[in-house]
């Protein structure tokens, strides 16, 4: 890792509250957003067919709060599985180094360090607070903008895209 100056590198600590927005945004983008339409046109197409037949309408609306409760239930126990987690974790407490150049990007805690060429990273996520660079499906490093000034944000995007590498898609089955 000698070809990155020290003053390059940037020093952060991930928060409960980083952590916690991470897991809940990957959650709802590959899993639950798509759970969420499909059940949204269900219940529409059941109104629908229920009006049309002339049944009782009243029948879909607890189905239909059953079916937002559950939603809402999942996101919510992610968001305390991910402070569990984060409370449980040395590793993820831990304050990090990243630095990039051209060529890769390099990060380092008390527990190692890592020199991860641009071209392996599988995927990224740009999302309010924080960029998620993933290293394969499910795993993700996450980049807090409190860390990085725009313009060095931009760059670490740029070599992404340089790279070949793209963002995450919206929908779960092009993310394998």
């Amino acid at each position: 890792m000698s070809e990155i100056q020290p003053e390059n590198w940037r020093r952060y600590h991930l928060t409960e509250a980083i952590a916690s927005t991470a897991t809940r945004q990957v959650l709802w983008r590959l899993r639950l957003r798509p759970m969420a339409l499909f059940y949204q046109f269900g219940i529409l197409a059941g109104l629908a067919i229920l009006f049309v037949a002339g049944g009782i309408v009243w029948l879909i609306i607890p189905v239909a709060l059953i079916i937002a409760l559950g939603i809402v239930l999942q996101v919510w126990l992610a968001g305390r599985a991910a402070s569990r987690n984060f409370h449980r974790s040395s590793v993820l407490q831990a304050e990090f180094e990243v630095a990039w150049s051209d060529e890769a990007y390099f990060a380092r805690s008390e527990f190692g360090q890592t020199r991860i060429p641009w071209t392996n990273f599988f995927g990224w996520l740009d999302v309010t607070g924080m960029l998620l660079i993933y290293t394969q499906p499910g795993v993700h490093l996450i980049l807090p903008d409190a860390a990085f000034s725009d313009a060095e944000r931009q760059a670490i995007i740029d070599h992404l895209i340089a790279a070949g590498v793209t963002p995450v898609p919206k929908r779960r089955r092009e993310f394998r």
